[in-house]
């Protein structure tokens, strides 16, 4: 389960992949804050971790790796463009928490080809699929 210093390195990871292409979308401050506040945190919260020059809490279980993993990528959703820079932001988010390279690119690839596809979860689980021992 996702705890609370995760949910801070999850938000604080968003907001950086939002302000990768120095711009954050009205789109991209509406989905951190849904995210902020699914894990029962506020507004205010979201602007106290967004200031929070703090080192990330990098997790080391897997499941905790992968579940920030998954919601980084659905930030690339937010705003319906998917920008080189933010590419760049999630290869590097990517290999920070321990993911091979080719994983983080196959599933780039799959939300690249079709943003808007409502299955990407099970295209991400069966890209996952590939990579486990």
């Amino acid at each position: 389960m996702i705890d609370k210093t995760n949910h801070q390195t999850i938000i604080k990871l968003l907001i950086q992949i939002a302000a990768s292409d120095q711009e954050i979308t009205a789109s991209e401050t509406d989905f951190i804050l849904r995210v902020t506040q699914s894990f029962g945190m506020t507004e205010a919260d979201m602007d106290r971790i967004q200031l929070d020059r703090s080192a990330i809490a990098w997790p080391k279980s897997e499941q905790d790796r992968m579940n920030i993993l998954y919601y980084v990528l659905f930030m690339l959703r937010a705003d319906h463009q998917i920008l080189p820079e933010e590419i760049v932001a999630i290869k590097r988010i990517g290999f920070k928490l321990g993911f091979r390279s080719r994983l983080v690119e196959d599933m780039l690839d799959k939300l690249s080809a079709n943003p808007d596809n409502i299955e990407f979860g099970d295209d991400l689980l069966n890209t996952i699929k590939k990579y486990l021992n």
